[in-house]
């Protein structure tokens, strides 16, 4: 394996995150290095306009993932980028719920 590309989404890794050496990503595998672009998928936090309040979730939820859209203003990658590593996380999502059953 390439170190320079990502294990999970198949991009290159201009910035990386080692964190899920030691502690399971968002699909239970864990990784030596993955991009920042899937990194920042899961959706960990909510800004209310309303009542104009961050609302920090403590874990992950498969169904809690940024869009292609909200990653982009966010951390300002490209679309693209954005839309491939949503897309393959999503991916070993499936892989690990098939798995688990």
């Amino acid at each position: 394996m390439n170190d320079d590309i990502c294990p999970i989404c198949d991009q290159e890794m201009y910035a990386f995150a080692t964190y899920y050496a030691e502690h399971p990503f968002i699909d239970g595998r864990k990784y030596p290095k993955i991009c920042h672009t899937c990194f920042c998928v899961p959706k960990m936090y909510h800004y209310n306009n309303i009542n104009e309040k961050l609302i920090v979730y403590e874990s992950w939820s498969p169904t809690r993932l940024h869009t292609p859209e909200s990653l982009m203003e966010d951390a300002g990658f490209p679309k693209a980028n954005c839309a491939k590593s949503i897309k393959a996380i999503k991916k070993s999502i499936k892989r690990k719920t098939k798995t688990s059953k």
